[in-house]
């Protein structure tokens, strides 16, 4: 439904939530890097935080929220030896939710699951979605000794949709 449709509970229900979990999560983990004065906290989410798609609620709030936390904790903990890096791509094919979330994008737009995943394909630069497998190979790197200059950013993996 249209964001002006929704309670605020509705609106922020994903706000809080998002923004709660990965600042629990990074909170813990500054604890233990700050002890070995090194590390590399990541996040991911899909890339609705730069397209805005419409009817999403409070998901494209929260998920920018989330990129905001990310570069503060570069930002206060860089010269501690922390890096801070949240990685952005598409909807990923292999993951669990995928159908279910595509499906209620899908009646969102009027149209079925299979149509909207072609057109998610197609916004693509390569028209194919970033897969399970390229994500991690990213995550993989970015943690690495070889990514230590990356910090403090979002590491762009939409296939192009995102330029």
């Amino acid at each position: 439904m249209p964001i002006a449709d929704l309670s605020l509970d509705s609106f922020f229900m994903p706000v809080a939530t998002y923004l709660r979990s990965h600042f629990i999560t990074a909170k813990a983990a500054v604890g233990q890097m700050l002890q070995q004065n090194s590390g590399v906290i990541l996040a991911h989410t899909p890339n609705a935080s730069r397209i805005s798609p419409p009817f999403v609620g409070g998901m494209v709030p929260a998920w920018a929220a989330v990129e905001g936390l990310f570069r503060s904790l570069s930002v206060e903990y860089g010269a501690s030896g922390i890096r801070a890096v949240y990685l952005n791509t598409t909807g990923i094919p292999e993951t669990s939710l995928i159908d279910e979330v595509w499906e209620i994008h899908g009646k969102a737009h009027g149209i079925g699951f299979e149509q909207f995943h072609s057109v998610m394909e197609g916004m693509t630069h390569r028209k194919r979605l970033t897969t399970l497998k390229e994500l991690t190979d990213a995550a993989i790197f970015v943690a690495s000794d070889e990514g230590s200059a990356i910090t403090g950013t979002i590491f762009n993996l939409t296939a192009g949709m995102i330029v």
